[in-house]
């Protein structure tokens, strides 16, 4: 995770394109967590998952799940992995195009899609993200994001 955070700000992140993204970190934690999972037993936040495959002599094995289309990829598919709902730091130089691109494009999108949507209601989804699983991946909060919460719901 800390190797994430530092290309974060440097060669994949900041430095070189503007944008520090909150659900790339979420990415690499979650990829992490399935591969290692693949072989021995993962930690996702209070629930133990068994190791998808094991070693039977030289071959290897899936453990049957329950449910293989609901267990293999599933537990690491959520909301932190979308920019809209886990936005991401951007630039000074990147900030007001975005911002005023949000504003102008998605919030229209967003408002017709799901009428019923509150600030409240994005700002709580939104703050739930900020660890995944209980895990720190590295969210950052800056002044620099285009929250849909403060963005399309502005006082």
């Amino acid at each position: 995770m800390k190797w994430g955070r530092i290309t974060e700000w440097t060669y994949f992140g900041m430095l070189v394109a503007g944008v520090y993204s909150n659900a790339d970190l979420v990415a690499n934690l979650a990829g992490m967590k399935f591969y290692m999972g693949l072989s021995q037993p993962v930690q996702l936040g209070s629930t133990t998952r068994p190791a998808i495959l094991s070693l039977q002599g030289s071959t290897w094995t899936i453990n049957r799940p329950q449910n293989l289309r609901d267990d293999l990829l599933k537990p690491f598919v959520s909301d932190h992995l979308n920019e809209a709902l886990n936005p991401s730091v951007y630039a000074f130089t990147l900030y007001p195009f975005v911002h005023n691109t949000v504003k102008k494009k998605a919030c229209p999108q967003w408002r017709k899609m799901y009428p019923n949507l509150t600030k409240t209601d994005l700002e709580t989804q939104t703050n739930a993200l900020t660890q995944w699983n209980g895990d720190d991946y590295g969210h950052l909060t800056k002044s620099m994001m285009v929250p849909l919460a403060g963005t399309c719901f502005a006082d």
